[in-house]
């Protein structure tokens, strides 16, 4: 059943995480990976997505929202944000529409492997 309070939250949950993981005009995994010499972007990228999985798994088991919610409280969030990334950014690449859509992914699966205790 849709509850919009929980679409809210779960938007703001959702791009306040972005922002954070992934935060826009910022390449601090390039930086990472450059002062570590310089073989290690996968590993930086993956652990990026491994915490996006622990927070949307800590995300469900504090407000034991609903998956069909979460969901759309992001993609509303997701499409937003890629609105206002190409707005202010103006980026060269599509790269950010596949990272940011990953992120929402890999919260998405924390939070339902929360809820369905998988």
């Amino acid at each position: 059943m849709l509850d919009l309070k929980e679409i809210v939250f779960s938007g703001i949950f959702a791009f306040i995480t972005g922002f954070i993981l992934w935060p826009p005009r910022s390449n601090y995994w390039m930086t990472v990976n450059e002062r570590l010499g310089g073989e290690w972007g996968i590993i930086i990228i993956i652990t990026v997505f491994i915490l996006s999985i622990i927070f949307g798994f800590i995300f469900g088991k504090v407000t034991d929202i609903q998956l069909f919610n979460f969901i759309s409280g992001s993609i509303i969030v997701y499409l937003i944000g890629m609105w206002m990334i190409e707005m202010e950014i103006n980026p060269t690449s599509p790269v950010h529409l596949l990272l940011y859509g990953l992120l929402l992914v890999t919260l998405a699966s924390g939070l339902t492997i929360s809820n369905y205790n998988i």
